[in-house]
């Protein structure tokens, strides 16, 4: 590696169990990789979000129907952590292991970029750590970046109000900030008077020909089918039984929990390389999770997304990007359920907003082509 590379650190949530979060993790390393740096994810183990993938949980072992359900799990549970864990080792660059934020400030010496994002780092009820988030172990200002980050939510909710102050001083200390969803884009703004851009997720910063090439791998599964991926099932499973009507098609689930809900086939142990596939392949995919939308896009997918009860502000900025918000699951079925995308324009609004993403990351690290 040449004397005058860039070194730079990512700061994001790879340690979650997440299909979203390890794979845009992979993605922002191997994008700023291929512009010249000497990139890494810095290895921090938030302790909030360690403890929320933990196998073992309090809540498992308080009543006998809770423990049998467990132990019947258990293996679909410890094969999922397993491929999570191997993904990690195989495709991350990790620095070494950091448990606490007083440990980061010493890693802050050994990069000249310090990246934070993608993904919900903002949103303090996900990590409970929002100012390590935020770059507050980093003294040198010139270091601070932020990209595609997210807060996950329209506005701060009630309970950080009182906190607001320090968040805007951290902010103000940043290079350059850009974020994920125009809603997030507001709330920096109203923390610091300045309206930052707007950039897409690390993951649409590949092509569907790009994801082919890294991650195709064998399933064994119907020719066709309908793919459904859920944190909670809200309308996805009724919706799903009557898509499955309509085309005749089977349902893949992917879902580590034991009992089945709907008439299916589940996948309880999958990895982040096998889920890219599921999605690659499927015929129509059904989804209320936002990389799940994300990859829908990419791919060029038939899909159908349902709102969660609250903090849609990812789903709903995604879906208005790419005029894309008739694709939402409605209480009523009508008849235009079967009406395909037409990705032409979609596509073209990809490319476009690709090329200033990449515009900022040059921005970042100083290889602006203006």
């Amino acid at each position: 590696m040449n004397k005058n590379t860039i070194k730079l650190g990512i700061l994001t949530f790879h340690c979650a169990d997440n299909y979203g979060a390890v794979l845009q993790a992979y993605a922002l390393q191997n994008k700023l990789a291929e512009l010249g740096t000497e990139c890494e994810v810095i290895d921090y183990q938030c302790p909030y979000i360690v403890m929320g993938y933990r196998i073992f949980k309090k809540k498992v072992f308080q009543t006998p129907k809770s423990i049998l359900r467990f132990f019947l799990n258990f293996i679909y549970l410890l094969m999922r952590k397993w491929k999570f864990v191997r993904f990690r080792k195989k495709y991350l660059h990790l620095s070494s292991r950091i448990s606490d934020t007083k440990s980061l400030e010493q890693v802050a010496k050994k990069y000249d970029i310090i990246i934070a994002g993608s993904d919900q780092i903002w949103n303090e009820q996900k990590s409970k750590s929002i100012k390590a988030y935020m770059l507050d172990w980093v003294n040198q200002p010139e270091k601070k970046s932020a990209y595609a980050a997210s807060f996950g939510y329209d506005k701060i909710p009630e309970e950080f109000l009182p906190n607001l102050y320090e968040y805007a001083k951290l902010l103000y200390q940043f290079s350059h900030i850009s974020v994920r969803e125009e809603q997030a884009a507001n709330i920096v703004r109203n923390l610091i008077k300045m309206k930052p851009p707007v950039v897409l997720d690390p993951i649409m910063l590949f092509s569907k020909s790009d994801w082919i090439n890294i991650f195709k791998t064998n399933i064994n599964h119907p020719e066709e089918y309908i793919l459904l991926y859920t944190f909670e099932p809200g309308n996805t499973l009724r919706f799903a039984e009557h898509l499955k009507k309509l085309t005749g098609l089977p349902i893949i689930y992917i879902n580590s929990n034991l009992k089945r809900r709907i008439n299916a086939k589940y996948i309880r142990s999958c990895s982040p390389q096998e889920f890219v596939s599921l999605l690659l392949e499927a015929r129509y995919v059904i989804t209320n999770s936002f990389h799940g939308t994300a990859f829908s896009v990419i791919f060029n997918k038939d899909f159908f997304v349902d709102l969660l009860p609250n903090n849609n502000s990812r789903l709903e900025h995604i879906l208005n990007m790419f005029g894309l918000s008739d694709r939402i699951i409605k209480d009523e079925y009508n008849e235009n359920v079967m009406m395909p995308i037409d990705y032409h324009v979609v596509n073209q609004k990809i490319e476009e907003l690709r090329a200033e993403s990449l515009k900022y990351l040059k921005l970042i690290i100083g290889k602006s082509d203006e």
